[in-house]
């Protein structure tokens, strides 16, 4: 064989040998995105609405994206879309189609509910300035704005239900979601601090379970001003002021005090003289903001945690992002004496 011809060859080989890695590294697709037309759409629709007459009013089969909207309901146009699947274990990747249906026809519901059938929804959004946009999320710090939301969305599934395509509303999913204007919870505990609430939930279950959460966090930080009593929270708290051997300053209090140390303020805002003879004081509002540049050259702003040990800010030798302190660090066994 001639030499320059297996020179070629070679390559050739390497060539697709890169190919085929990269193709089982990666994964592959089984189909097109552009592979759906407007038929597709609606054989789609005829499966997932069947007996509904619906209207696709235009599209792009270049972006394979579909306005759509039910023939007795224009008000409220969906859009029905090829999207990416897989790829979890099997790295192979394949196109579907899907739709906003739902989310889109209970956004509808909620703006006619409001302006037309005397609802009120602004526990959870703030009308007329915000655009009401399913799935719902409350953001509660408080008893109050649960009671208040849990009431509000409650009313509106009832109604809704009851309405043209009213069934869809089973799919509808709204978030409760913890998250304090100060104190950091949410990023730290995310598992603690979301629920996801649907219209057939019980309300008195939902109310409950946010509760929990509000009731976990208040005693996490030994908070009473956000409607528990501090008997609630001595009560719950014992296994949660301990969370991966950190304590929060409310909890250094509660343990002080169960200690005999003579303590000044209040969990939110005291001080003690320490087994080490400094005097320290602890208060949720010692923070400041520090710059931090991230790996990628960003800078970020960063709320950092400190307290005063004879006057002076101790902040700790890493970011300090909760107001807590670890059991097991050098500077809690100097200032209670205690060593886990």
């Amino acid at each position: 064989m001639d030499s320059e011809l297996l020179k070629i060859l070679k390559r050739t080989g390497k060539i697709f040998l890169t190919v085929g890695l990269c193709l089982t590294l990666s994964g592959c697709t089984t189909n097109s995105p552009l592979e759906y037309s407007k038929r597709d759409v609606r054989e789609y629709l005829e499966k997932e609405f069947p007996g509904e007459e619906m209207v696709i009013q235009g599209g792009s089969w270049l972006d394979q994206t579909w306005n759509c909207y039910f023939a007795d309901l224009p008000e409220a146009v969906f859009q029905v879309s090829a999207e990416r699947r897989g790829g979890d274990p099997v790295p192979i990747w394949t196109y579907v189609l899907t739709d906003n249906a739902a989310n889109t026809i209970a956004a509808y519901m909620a703006g006619v509910y409001c302006a037309e059938a005397g609802g009120n929804m602004d526990a959870w959004v703030d009308l007329p300035d915000e655009e009401i946009i399913f799935p719902l999320q409350l953001f509660f710090e408080d008893r109050m704005q649960i009671e208040e939301a849990v009431k509000q969305y409650s009313a509106f599934c009832r109604w809704a239900e009851r309405q043209p395509h009213g069934e869809l509303m089973k799919y509808m999913c709204a978030e409760c979601i913890l998250r304090p204007e100060v104190l950091p919870w949410e990023g730290r505990y995310v598992n603690r601090a979301r629920l996801y609430y649907f219209p057939e939930d019980d309300p008195d279950w939902i109310l409950e379970k946010c509760e929990q959460m509000l009731l976990e966090y208040a005693a996490f930080y030994n908070l009473s001003h956000i409607g528990f009593t501090r008997e609630e929270l001595e009560t719950y708290a014992g296994e949660q002021r301990d969370r991966k051997g950190e304590i929060s300053y409310g909890g250094l209090y509660a343990l002080l005090e169960s200690l005999e140390y003579d303590l000044e303020g209040e969990p939110e805002h005291f001080s003690f003289v320490g087994a080490d003879g400094w005097n320290y004081e602890f208060s949720y509002d010692f923070v400041q903001q520090i710059q931090i540049l991230e790996e990628d050259k960003a800078v970020q702003v960063k709320n950092s945690w400190y307290y005063l040990r004879g006057g002076s800010p101790v902040s700790g030798e890493e970011l300090r992002t909760a107001p807590v302190i670890f059991i097991q660090s050098d500077e809690f066994k100097l200032m209670t004496g205690l060593e886990y």
